[in-house]
C-alpha cells in the first residue's frame, strides 16, 4: 500500500512503468528505467506519483 502514495523526484529512475502525474498536474507515462522529468513548465524539480484512477486502481 506504502507504494501507491510514494511520490518520486525529477531524475529518479522509473522502478514500475505507467502513467504518472505531477505536483503541477502533468500527466506523462514512464517505462522501467526511465527518469522522471523536470516541471515542463518551470524546469523545475518536481515529484511524480503514479496516475490511479478514481476505483484507486491503477
Amino acid at each position: 500500500m506504502a507504494e501507491k502514495h510514494r511520490t518520486f523526484r525529477s531524475g529518479e529512475a522509473v522502478s514500475k512503468p505507467g502513467e504518472y502525474r505531477s505536483h503541477q498536474g502533468e500527466r506523462r507515462s514512464y517505462q522501467q528505467g526511465e527518469t522522471f522529468a523536470r516541471c515542463s513548465r518551470t524546469g523545475e524539480e518536481t515529484e511524480w506519483i503514479i496516475n490511479y484512477d478514481d476505483r484507486g486502481c491503477c
